[in-house]
């Protein structure tokens, strides 16, 4: 007869497992995505079997957890799978099936699965024969993009700004873009400016500021800067540069006003970049 201790060992064995980067892929909830999750399942049980894979969990990560903390029974299922990959490429296509996905929770998970998806899509992508008798795959980046962007249901271009925005965004803004309360555009403007522009954006989030009201301030603060910046630079062009630009333009075989403009802009690029 098994003594105490094989039988822990035996219930452990036979206890779910959570696979870090499996639990990765998944879209995390809201604080009140989840407490509705929660109450649903305290007052109906746990409807929905929790998916398996070798014992690890492939879907139900949050109704597992919700069923462990308050000792409420649930149903599992096992699926068969060759590999890790077979298994990521299931719950890629599990989540995006979802109907409650907004257009950034859907790139998130094309992102996350990007590689199985890409790897999956060479094995199926019809070799193109070249002079020395091998086989070349073809690759565009900018066709992969769109496949891509494809899959989350976004254009192209709509995925790329999306993962920018998880990419370089700080996470205040990524959450917001990820609620809706701040557009994929938005949040794309906000990986193109500079890492102190970026922090301010987080930082009036965080106090409580509306994430598209923060973004106007800063953007709004950035262009005043930017004016009184030009502004400064055409009070510095003096008398003996203004001589040295007509000279140049004289040399060049241009008119005076062109050659002024393209020095200024040139100017103006340059300090806008210092700044």
């Amino acid at each position: 007869m098994p003594g105490l201790r094989e039988n822990i060992r035996d219930k452990l064995s036979r206890e779910p497992q959570i696979d870090k980067e499996f639990s990765s892929l998944i879209p995390p909830l809201t604080p009140e995505e989840f407490s509705g999750l929660e109450q649903s399942i305290i007052a109906e049980g746990c409807r929905d079997a929790i998916i398996l894979w070798n014992n690890i969990i492939i879907d139900g990560h949050n109704r597992y957890k919700i069923c462990t903390e308050h000792k409420i029974p649930f149903r599992t299922e096992t699926k068969d799978f060759a590999s890790r990959e077979d298994v990521i490429l299931w719950m890629f296509r599990n989540q995006l099936s979802r109907r409650n996905l907004n257009d950034f929770q859907r790139v998130e998970i094309v992102r996350k699965c990007e590689n199985a998806v890409k790897a999956e899509a060479a094995k199926r992508q019809e070799a193109t024969r070249f002079g020395n008798g091998g086989y070349k795959l073809t690759t565009n980046v900018e066709q992969s993009r769109d496949t891509l962007g494809a899959m989350a249901k976004v254009s192209g271009s709509t995925y790329e700004h999306a993962a920018a925005i998880i990419d370089k965004a700080p996470e205040a803004v990524t959450n917001a873009v990820r609620r809706n309360e701040l557009s994929i555009n938005a949040g794309y403007e906000v990986t193109r400016m500079s890492p102190q522009e970026q922090a301010e954006i987080a930082e009036l989030i965080e106090r409580g500021e509306k994430p598209s009201q923060a973004v106007s301030a800063v953007k709004k603060r950035i262009a005043a800067k930017n004016d009184k910046a030009r502004r400064n630079l055409t009070v510095r062009l003096s008398a003996e540069e203004y001589k040295q630009v007509k000279a140049l333009a004289h040399a060049q075989k241009t008119d005076m006003d062109s050659k002024i403009l393209e020095l200024v802009r040139e100017a103006l690029c340059a300090h806008s970049e210092s700044l």
